[in-house]
């Protein structure tokens, strides 16, 4: 089914005018949405440049269009960074791991002790 996804938009869904949405694109594979946007990670993983934006998926045919798709993978890997690192440094302060500063550490024992 990859090999014959990755021939569909290669052929059919080459640059942004010739974008086509995931259920459209579920509907043309026979697939879920969830398989399409699998098979993407996969192609890409592989090397291919298929974007994705509002207008849909398609495969990358110009410079620029090839160059908004690297922009859109750095900005969700950062934001991706940032989460990440919000999570960590809340489950180490909600269980003690985290060396607080002094004014922090002020806070975290009034909330601890009920201190008013």
């Amino acid at each position: 089914m990859l090999t014959s996804f990755l021939t569909l938009i290669m052929t059919r869904h080459r640059g942004r005018e010739n974008a086509v949405t995931a259920p459209m694109l579920a509907a043309l594979c026979g697939c879920s949405e969830r398989q399409i946007r699998t098979m993407v990670r996969e192609l890409r993983r592989q090397g291919h440049p298929i974007c994705a934006d509002d207008a849909g998926y398609y495969y990358a045919a110009t410079e620029e269009e090839y160059q908004a798709l690297q922009r859109q993978l750095d900005n969700r890997a950062k934001d991706m960074l940032v989460t990440r690192s919000a999570v960590k440094r809340g489950w180490l302060r909600r269980t003690g791991k985290l060396i607080l500063s002094g004014e922090e550490r002020e806070a975290k024992q009034v909330e601890v002790f009920g201190i008013q």
